[in-house]
């Protein structure tokens, strides 16, 4: 005699709360006389949702005493968008989750850094008609149904995707930024001319008050605007310009940001660095 215990829960189950049938046992006898009882477990696997959730061990995001964090928020986000087998509700519900643990902490856990997973939460919660997702929902089909198309095609967009190594990048780029610090190339006289010293003469990227003096504006020297690109500045306006290698900030980066090899990093589109 074979017996198999466990709650069962039927998929076509109709009713908006998953129910699980408890303590329902299966009896399986076998005899010279034949096979008799209520039916056999013929094969049996673990979910692609419990596999997801091993894979991305939720359990050990910090040490034994719980007192320090030891993985990064934003692997998981990784780990999470990239596995192919989970349902896609089930995804989209976890991150919904994890993105409400990381805006508790977001300079914590580096959600400043990280402009495409901002993007990706704000396109989540759009697809989801700003609702929040239950944690039983990927198993009713009414919502598997109605979400389960296009968070598919979300996430299949989304394979590509390394939040961590976004973040990194952009932090050592801050980084480098105010380290360098903001200097004086020079001045703006009385008839809107400029006046640049040393290494702002060669800089492309330089920044003057705009008119109303009350905001830092990019600023084009007349002789080198093309024809309607000039900005105007505020007269006797101080010129400041970013002395950073882009180059070099590039060559660094990539010694400290583990594969990120520095021909395959794009820089962030800051006006700073001379980037388009």
């Amino acid at each position: 005699t074979t017996r198999w215990i466990g709650a069962i829960y039927d998929p076509n189950t109709k009713g908006e709360i998953p129910a699980f049938m408890p303590n329902t046992t299966y009896t399986l006898q076998r005899s010279t006389y034949g096979v008799s009882g209520d039916g056999e477990v013929s094969a049996k696997r673990l979910s692609a949702v419990y596999e997801c959730l091993s894979r991305m061990e939720l359990n050990r995001m910090t040490d034994a005493a719980g007192s320090k964090f030891e993985r990064p928020l934003l692997r998981v986000f990784d780990e999470l968008v990239r596995d192919k087998s989970a349902n896609s509700v089930f995804k989209a519900y976890l991150m919904q989750q994890l993105g409400a643990v990381l805006k508790v902490r977001p300079y914590a856990w580096g959600l400043e850094y990280s402009a495409s997973l901002r993007n990706d939460l704000a396109e989540l919660d759009r697809l989801c008609d700003g609702a929040v997702l239950r944690s039983q929902d990927w198993l009713l089909e009414r919502k598997r149904a109605q979400l389960g198309p296009k968070l598919t095609a979300f996430f299949n967009g989304l394979q590509n995707r390394s939040y961590l190594a976004d973040a990194r990048l952009h932090r050592e780029v801050v980084r480098g930024v105010m380290k360098a610090g903001l200097q004086f190339g020079g001045f703006i006289d009385s008839a809107a001319q400029s006046h640049l010293l040393g290494e702002a003469r060669s800089s492309k990227a330089l920044w003057a008050l705009a008119p109303d003096g009350q905001k830092l504006a990019r600023y084009v020297p007349s002789e080198a605007a093309p024809q309607g690109a000039k900005l105007r500045a505020a007269g006797f306006s101080p010129v400041f310009f970013v002395p950073l290698d882009r180059d070099a900030l590039l060559a660094e980066i990539g010694r400290k940001v583990p594969n990120q090899p520095g021909p395959q990093m794009k820089l962030p589109a800051i006006p700073w660095l001379e980037t388009p």
